[in-house]
C-alpha cells in the first residue's frame, strides 16, 4: 500500500531531516497509519549481525510484536518502571513538506 502523503510503499523505510534532527519511518507504524510515520533515530535502537545497522521498527513496535508484549506493558505501566519510550512523531506530511 502506498502513502496517503508520498508515492512510497508504506513498507519501505524513508530518512529524513528537520531541524538538524535526523528521523526514520517506521513501516509498522506507517502501516498502521496510512502514511509514514517517522521518529528520530534513537527511537530504533541498533542491531549488530554484519556490522552494526539501525533497527527496521521502532521500540515500540519491535514490543508489540515480541511474545511477552503483556509482560512488557505491564512493566511500563508500573509506577516504579523508569524506561518508558515517548519521542516525538511526526507523520509524513510534517516532515516531508515542510
Amino acid at each position: 500500500m502506498k502513502c496517503l502523503c508520498c508515492p512510497q510503499p508504506l513498507r519501505t523505510s524513508l530518512s529524513a531531516q528537520k531541524n538538524g534532527t535526523y528521523y526514520k519511518s517506521c513501516p509498522e507504524c506507517s502501516d498502521f497509519d496510512s502514511e509514514h510515520v517517522f521518529y528520530p533515530l534513537e527511537a530504533f535502537g541498533n542491531r549488530d549481525v554484519l556490522g552494526t545497522e539501525i533497527q527496521s521498527w521502532c521500540i515500540s513496535c519491535r514490543i508489540r510484536a515480541e511474545s511477552e508484549r503483556k509482560i512488557a506493558l505491564d512493566l511500563m505501566r508500573d509506577p516504579n518502571y523508569t524506561r518508558v519510550y515517548v519521542f516525538e512523531k511526526l507523520k509524513c506530511r510534517q516532515l516531508l513538506n515542510n
